[in-house]
Parts: structure tokens; C-alpha cells; sequence
């Protein structure tokens, strides 16, 4: 299957901000993934954060929330302290579930961006 979706990602200081507009299938999550780790490879932090977005319509199937599960594992074991992830509809937060890593779900934009000031790089 060819990739489709829509994802952009931008360092703003010690934060890497992720805008899923789209949803994404596995091809398109991997096909971005790659470029990001290329890109937290590229920057050489110890220790950073992340800030996702998710528009109402723009997660994928369970096969891609378990991917972007194995993703987070990834960027934490690669310097990443803490997340934050904006989730605005109830089917995006049923297959998102919860994360053991320091990730912190909100349907509030503003207060998942407190909250991730509040984490200490």
C-alpha cells in the first residue's frame, strides 16, 4: 500500500512539535518516523520534549497506535523526558489508551502545553 496522511513536525527550542492532520496508514508513519529520528539524530539532544497534536479525524487504525506506541519508546530511550498529547475525539482516545512513558493525554490544547512546560529538560 503507497503512504497517506498528512504529518509535520518543527524544533521549537528543545521541543519537537508534531501536527498529525491527517490519518495516517503504517506506510506513512513509517515513512515519517524515519525522517524525525533522522532529524533527533540530526540535532544531538540529550534531552528534549514533545508536543503532538492529533486533528479530530487524523489517527490511524490500531495497527498505527501500535506503532506509534513502539515510536514513543524509541524517542524516550533517545532523550525525550516528556510529552504531551492533544486528543480531541473519543475514538482517538479509546485506541490511544494510556502510556507508561512520561506522555500525558489532554482534549485541552492550552493545558497540554502548561503541563509540558511544567517538565523539567
Amino acid at each position: 500500500m503507497s503512504p497517506h496522511g498528512k504529518l509535520e513536525a518543527i524544533w521549537v527550542g528543545g521541543t519537537l512539535i508534531v501536527n498529525v492532520e491527517e490519518p495516517l496508514n503504517v506506510e506513512a508513519l513509517l515513512k515519517y518516523s524515519t525522517e524525525i529520528e533522522k532529524a533527533i539524530k540530526a540535532r544531538r539532544a540529550t534531552n528534549w520534549k514533545r508536543y503532538v497534536s492529533f486533528s479530530p479525524c487524523a489517527l490511524g487504525g490500531p495497527d498505527v497506535v501500535s506503532l506509534t506506541k513502539k515510536i514513543n519508546q524509541w524517542c524516550f530511550e533517545n532523550g525525550y523526558i516528556a510529552c504531551a498529547i492533544h486528543i480531541t475525539s473519543a475514538p482517538q482516545r479509546f485506541l490511544y489508551g494510556s502510556s507508561e512513558l512520561n506522555c500525558q493525554f489532554f482534549t485541552d490544547d492550552e493545558l497540554a502545553l502548561n503541563w509540558l512546560l511544567t517538565q523539567k529538560v
